[in-house]
This record gives C-alpha cells, structure tokens and sequence, in this order.
C-alpha cells in the first residue's frame, strides 16, 4: 500500500456530518481560529477558515501523486462536499476549489428560505 490516509466514501461522508455538528465541542474546538495568513483565510487545526458574507466556510485540501482530495464546509447551511480525483497536475487543486464552491454556491442558492412564522400573519 501507499503511504497516507486511507479512507471510503461511506467514511468521508461520516467524517463532514460529523462536523456539520457544532453543537459538539470537540467540532466546535476544531473549527477555532487559530492565527491569521495573509491569503484572505485563517488556520485552524485541521481548517483553512474563511468568511464569505456572514457564513463560515471550512475547508481542506489534500492529497498524494495521481489523487486529489477537497473537502468544504457550511455549517451554518448544513451543507458538506467531498470531491475525490484520481488526478493530480500543477492545477488540480485550483480547479477542484472552484468547482466545490460552484457546487457549494448553487445548492445554497436553490435551498428553500426559512419563513419566520412570527411575521407569518396567515396570509398567502
């Protein structure tokens, strides 16, 4: 085998519902700032953190020679992607972050709004 992280989908997707819970601490401590770049994101544990408007977007790259992985996260719309390639030329990575927030941007624009049921008068 190679060397690295060894992983399936099914575990991948375990992996983003479990830190779409912010009620959980240890999501909670990991999705904490710890120091500025100067590239428009801050560092966290394991996260490149960044804001977009008011929401907050988590998000890591990674990956081995023929592979690449890029995982994003909105928790505040529930919202987490996993792009898998088989892969990897000087590019890759570039291509594979605007293609997760495309994704990312045209789920989160078609999600249906919240209505506020206190300003709901009954009314259609």
């Amino acid at each position: 085998g190679s060397i690295g992280l060894h992983t399936t989908v099914e575990d991948m997707l375990k992996y983003l519902r479990y830190h779409l819970d912010e009620s959980n601490r240890i999501v909670k401590a990991s999705h904490q700032a710890f120091f500025d770049t100067p590239y428009h994101f801050s560092i966290g544990y394991y996260w490149n953190i960044l804001r977009k408007g008011n929401t907050m977007v988590y998000r890591h790259h990674g990956g081995i020679y023929g592979m690449q992985n890029w995982l994003i996260i909105y928790p505040e719309h529930q919202l987490g992607l996993s792009i898998l390639t088989n892969v990897s030329f000087q590019d890759t990575s570039e291509i594979l972050e605007k293609v997760a927030e495309e994704i990312c941007h045209q789920i989160i624009k078609n999600q249906p709004q919240e209505r506020d049921i206190r300003k709901d008068d009954g009314k259609k």
